[in-house]
């Protein structure tokens, strides 16, 4: 029998391993394939300077506005800090102490730093390519840079969505697994309409922090592909509670 090179044997691995996807993986696939292509209509949508898209903008700007109250902004400004980079970083920061200090996750940590580092790449890369001003029309808060996609979107998609994915690969019990993207999926919707209701952003920016930052994190947890739950990730907090459980009733 023939030898085969190892660039077959490399070709051959991964063609299997897309064989072998199961129906939610490739559920997965479909998903980041329509977030990606949703994403790329929007942006050109938004460079062309649509009517359409600039009207809507534009509206929900102004609706926005209305409802603005003293104690409503003050709320605001404090959710939005939930997606600065200072924020996410300390955060980050902290989970990399917890992680010394317990000898474990360290699979988990090390991902969430490399989701951490690329993700202002993504932006700068996203951002510079539409090139579109900020809305200059009643802002609560500084912003600088281009407009589109929400950087503040992006990185709470990013950091947030990474660490919901990393819980739910690390943790058997669904009630966990289902709180950590409930818990997500409220930051991350919070931190968008506050982008918005501060005047930083427009409707359509946080749309499309959303799909890339979602996008993002489908990747990420494409390269986790593999990875289940505690024990292979290096961070088994399931077995741990179950272990706990075990002990108290011995």
């Amino acid at each position: 029998m023939p030898e085969q090179s190892p660039e077959t044997l490399t070709a051959e691995s991964a063609w299997d391993r897309v064989v072998r996807l199961s129906t939610n993986q490739r559920a997965g696939v479909r998903l980041l394939v329509a977030l990606t292509f949703a994403f790329t209509v929007l942006a050109i949508l938004v460079a062309a300077k649509t009517s359409w898209i600039v009207d809507l903008d534009l509206w929900a700007e102004e609706e926005l506005i209305e409802l603005r109250t003293p104690w409503l902004n003050e709320t605001m400004i404090w959710i939005t800090r939930l997606g600065s980079r200072w924020v996410i970083g300390s955060l980050l920061i902290a989970l990399t102490v917890w992680v010394v200090r317990a000898g474990r996750c360290r699979k988990a940590l090390t991902v969430m730093i490399v989701a951490f580092l690329a993700n202002p790449i993504l932006e700068f890369i996203l951002k510079v390519s539409v090139d579109r001003p900020r809305p200059d029309l009643a802002r609560l808060v500084p912003g600088n840079g281009p407009s589109f996609p929400s950087g503040h979107v992006l990185a709470t998609v990013g950091f947030y969505g990474v660490l919901a994915a990393v819980l739910w690969r690390s943790s058997s019990r669904r009630s966990i697994r289902v709180t950590g993207y409930a818990v997500a999926t409220l930051i991350i919707l919070g931190v968008g309409f506050s982008r918005m209701f501060l005047g930083v952003h427009w409707f359509s920016d946080v749309v499309g922090g959303m799909l890339a930052g979602t996008a993002f994190v489908l990747t990420v947890a494409w390269a986790l592909r593999g990875h289940h739950f505690g024990d292979e990730f290096g961070c088994s907090f399931a077995k741990e509670a179950d272990e706990t459980v075990s002990a108290e009733a011995s």
